[in-house]
């Protein structure tokens, strides 16, 4: 109400009405464009028209990002208010957005260049495609930001998405950038996401953390007996097997198909030893921090699954030592 009276004793600045688009914020907007908004009431005014504007209404605060009027910080929180009308109510600026592109580059703002980057994926801008390719590329780039070019090529889709997985499965490429490019490909093309990340797993040592990959294939139909295939032909080593075993009952997520294969690669049958406390307590930490509680109740809600549940639980203390020292004397254990 506060905001509508403003733009009510603003009538006097010889903006008509007729000129406005049909707008939820139409005056508001004018004071907006005009440049004729108290610096106290920018703020508001922007989030609102972001928030209530349609097509037209958000062209102006894209103009506004794009130029170098606006703070920094009501930039960055413009950015966020954009991505937001696109995500909730599937609204972008009307016209051509490819200006985003030039907030890609060197020359931009370095604390803009990641929001920018989201926003561009997100409105599908084309001209941003080859700035975000360099920048995911670029070796002078912080971390961050080349991951964030990276999640942003990726959310395009279709080609754009194909050709930068392609291009992060290159073995100059990190461990870790590959096995990004895995969980994305593992979402369009599970079959040959599995070779790629049974690879992966097999190149991987006792300090990685084969988590992302497996939770990928969870969650694709089909996809944990595609990666089970691809095990059999390409291993890990026993760590990493336990590794991936104890974060698939830590977080209460399991396959039948990819559970075996990882078992015999980790060399453990069916008997279950005995964890000190320590151990246990470490299981109980880390089920608490990455564990679902929620899907669990659901889950094994019924008497038939709270009896599943004990035994599952007695499978993971099996399952929950990831070093090759506590692997022989699971063994011994299950020998003896």
């Amino acid at each position: 109400m506060a905001l509508l009276l403003l733009a009510a004793s603003f009538t006097g600045l010889g903006v008509s009405a007729d000129d406005a688009p049909p707008s939820a914020v139409g005056p508001l907007l004018k004071l907006l464009e005009n440049g004729k908004l108290p610096p106290a009431r920018l703020e508001p005014v922007a989030k609102m028209v972001c928030d209530r504007g349609n097509e037209h209404d958000l062209a102006v605060v894209y103009r506004q990002l794009i130029g170098t009027e606006w703070p920094e910080e009501l930039r960055l929180q413009a950015i966020d208010w954009l991505l937001e009308a696109a995500k909730t109510r599937k609204v972008q600026p009307a016209g051509d957005v490819s200006g985003l592109a030039e907030l890609l580059g060197e020359s931009a703002p370095s604390a803009l260049r990641g929001p920018i980057a989201r926003l561009a994926s997100a409105w599908k801008v084309d001209a941003a495609v080859e700035p975000l390719r360099k920048l995911a590329a670029a070796g002078n780039a912080n971390d961050t930001l080349r991951k964030q070019a990276v999640d942003a090529l990726l959310g395009y889709g279709g080609g754009v998405a194909r050709t930068t997985i392609e291009q992060m499965l290159t073995a100059d490429q990190p461990l870790e950038m590959q096995a990004r490019a895995v969980v994305a490909l593992a979402a369009i093309d599970p079959e040959q996401a599995a070779a790629k990340a049974a690879g992966l797993l097999h190149d991987m040592t006792p300090t990685s953390d084969p988590a992302p990959i497996v939770d990928a294939f969870l969650n694709v139909q089909g996809g944990a007996e595609e990666l089970a295939d691809a095990i059999t032909e390409q291993r890990p080593s026993a760590d990493v097997a336990l590794l991936a075993l104890r974060h698939m009952y830590a977080v209460g997520r399991s396959d039948p198909s990819l559970d075996a294969i990882l078992s015999e690669v980790a060399g453990i049958d069916g008997e279950v030893p005995r964890l000190s406390e320590d151990e246990i307590k470490a299981l109980a930490a880390k089920a608490t921090q990455e564990g679902d509680a929620e899907r669990g109740r659901r889950c094994f809600a019924g008497p038939t699954w709270r009896a599943c549940g004990a035994m599952r639980s007695a499978r993971v203390a099996a399952r929950s030592v990831p070093t090759s020292a506590r692997l022989e004397s699971v063994r011994q254990s299950t020998t003896s």
